[in-house]
Formats: C-alpha cells, structure tokens, sequence
C-alpha cells in the first residue's frame, strides 16, 4: 500500500480524473459557491483501496489550496506547485482543470472532485479505477499491482483571510 502514497500524493496535488462529468443538475447555493473561496491547509489524507480503509495520512498543513471566486484555483505543497480552473456541477461536485503543474503528464486533464464545506473544514473526495489510473498515472512497476479502486478524501482547514 505504500506504493500508492506517490500516486494519492499526486492526484491531490494535479487534479486526477475520476469520474465523466454529468449534466449540471442544480447548482450550489450561493453561500455554498461562496465558502469555498479562500485558502485552505491541507491537513490529512484519507484513503479506501478496494473497500478497505487505510489508516489516515497526516500532511502537516505542508500543503494551501486557493480557491477563487473568478473560477481559478491553485495548489502548493513540497516541491509540488499545480493550478487551474474550477466550476460546480451541482450542489456538491465541482470540476477542476489542471493548467500548470509540476507534473507535466497530467496537463489538461479534469477531475471531478465532491465537495463538503462545514464551518472552517473543507473536504475534497475523488473517486478513481484502476481503468483511469492506468491512462494517466506512469506505468506501475514491474511486479505490482493498481487497486481497482481508490478513494481519497483530503481534509482542509481555512486559512485566515490575507
């Protein structure tokens, strides 16, 4: 399982592809749209590998997120720095581009990630199979094995406004 550090490591940092976009169903209230905006630290990694539930991962707070009311968002963590566009897809998911990224091979892509907002705490859940791991992530060593699927839930704290 430690082998899927780099690649959760990754997918938060570079915005990995989960699932299609659906048609917009009903989009977020305002004040939902609204409290997303602002810099959040990254604070823990859950992760579910096929069903089973990994203990949590804590980041340090090592990692902020922005979120923008124009649509842009950004990333930065150790030697990572990524960024892009966000829009909502409904009530609870939003769609992020990848437009720049240390990690060149991801470039373009959208993920689709579900959004939970309560009071300072902001969760970030993807969803992803082995099909959608394979078309972006670099090969898997000889010998091993991707899950066939990976949830991974980052937990964020507000920052205080600049």
């Amino acid at each position: 399982m430690k082998l899927l550090r780099p690649y959760a490591l990754a997918a938060l940092l570079c915005g990995t592809a989960l699932l299609p976009a659906a048609a917009s169903a009903q989009p977020p209230a305002p004040e939902t749209a609204q409290a997303l905006v602002g810099k959040w630290r990254h604070q823990t990694m859950l992760r579910t590998v096929d069903g089973q539930a990994l203990p949590p991962q804590p980041a340090g707070g090592s990692g902020v997120a922005e979120f923008r009311a124009d649509g842009t968002w950004s990333m930065q963590g150790p030697g990572m720095v990524s960024s892009g566009t966000y829009r909502w897809l409904d009530a609870k998911r939003i769609e992020q581009t990848l437009e720049q990224s240390t990690s060149k091979y991801e470039l373009g892509v959208a993920s689709i990630r579900y959004v939970k907002i309560q009071g300072d705490h902001l969760s970030l859940t993807r969803i992803q199979d082995r099909k959608e791991m394979d078309k972006l992530m670099p090969a898997a060593a000889p010998g091993t094995k991707r899950p066939d699927e990976l949830i991974v839930t980052n937990v964020f704290t507000r920052l205080p406004a600049d």
